[in-house]
């Protein structure tokens, strides 16, 4: 009589102890992903305006000398987080733009007339992706008013490397409360 209430008390005790580790472990997983989410955007804005600043440059200098950068706007295109690049005037029509079909199209937007850099959440051009749009203006001007860098960041690589990290975590708990219970039943 004895040995099956202490079994029941250890049952009850086991099932306590796993419910506490499987919320416990639930609430750090969560938390620390959303700080390392956050550290990640605030990493990939920064590195985005650095670009947008860069292609600013490259851009200016050569409306300077009447030599667009191709060069550089594709090797900064070419970053698995670039999306596209426009060079917009302050009509709101895309001069330039990483992809062909998008020339000559109109940006609708109130940030036309600004002098500095903007960074906002909005969405790609097909409308399915999230995305991160920074908007800098550059230092060539059409009736007093700057033309603008449209850079647009995606946020997929983030996402993709979260829902590895989640699950990868995940496992690794699956396996140490399995191991926890194998040891507590020895």
């Amino acid at each position: 009589m004895i040995i099956p209430r202490r079994r029941k008390l250890f049952v009850k005790i086991l099932v306590l102890v796993i419910s506490l580790s499987i919320t416990t472990a639930g609430l750090v997983l969560t938390i620390s992903t959303i700080e390392h989410v956050e550290v990640m955007k605030k990493d990939l804005i920064r590195e985005g305006v650095i670009l947008a600043k860069i292609a600013s440059q490259s851009i200016e200098a050569g409306y300077t000398i009447r030599v667009w950068p191709f060069e550089t706007l594709k090797q900064i295109s070419e970053s698995e987080y670039v999306l596209f690049l426009w060079v917009v005037k302050p009509d709101g029509t895309i001069h330039i733009a990483t992809n062909a079909e998008m020339w000559g199209k109109r940006v609708n937007t109130t940030t036309l007339n600004t002098n500095e850099t903007i960074v906002k959440d909005s969405f790609s051009p097909q409308g399915n992706e999230k995305i991160k749009l920074i908007i800098q203006p550059l230092n060539i001007k059409d009736s007093g008013e700057h033309w603008l860098l449209y850079l647009g960041l995606s946020l997929k690589p983030i996402n993709n490397y979260v829902r590895k990290m989640i699950f990868g975590n995940f496992i690794s708990f699956i396996i140490v409360i399995i191991l926890g219970a194998l040891v507590s039943f020895h």
